[in-house]
Formats: C-alpha cells, structure tokens, sequence
C-alpha cells in the first residue's frame, strides 16, 4: 500500500528543486534587493502550479494560460518599478 508521504515526499523534491531553479535565475537578473528571490520564485511556482491544478480540474487548459498571462503582466510591472 502507498502512503500518502511516499506521494508526497517526491512531488516536494521536485517542486523545492523547482524553486531553487527559479530562485536562482531571480538572484541573476536582481540589481537592487527589493524582492528576495526565493519569494518571488516561490510566487512563480504557486502561480504556475495553480494554474496547472485548476487546468486539471476544470479540464480547461485556458485557466493555465490566464495564469502565465497573470505572472508574466505582474513580473513586468517589477521590471517597470526599477
């Protein structure tokens, strides 16, 4: 039988990998501290899956795209606010 940790444990490896991916490429491209970069990473990927889940659940892959729509309108206006 499958427990629930042995579920939970591989998909936290991977989303924490994820984070440190993102959390990275954030720390390149940041020139003034005003975001730490593992929240924004965190954001990204809480976004990111959000839409992936209610993809999934409404079996609508629109509601993806208005997510990535969503973030990428939100990560523009930081780069304006620099």
């Amino acid at each position: 039988m499958v427990t629930a940790d042995a579920l939970r444990e591989p998909v936290a490896e991977a989303l924490a990998g994820s984070r440190g991916a993102l959390a990275a490429v954030v720390a390149q491209r940041q020139e003034r501290g005003e975001i730490a970069p593992d929240d924004l990473a965190g954001t990204i990927l809480a976004t990111l899956q959000g839409g992936y889940v209610l993809a999934r659940a409404e079996l609508d892959e629109e509601r993806f795209a208005a997510a990535v729509r969503g973030l990428l309108a939100l990560l523009r206006g930081l780069e304006v606010a620099r």
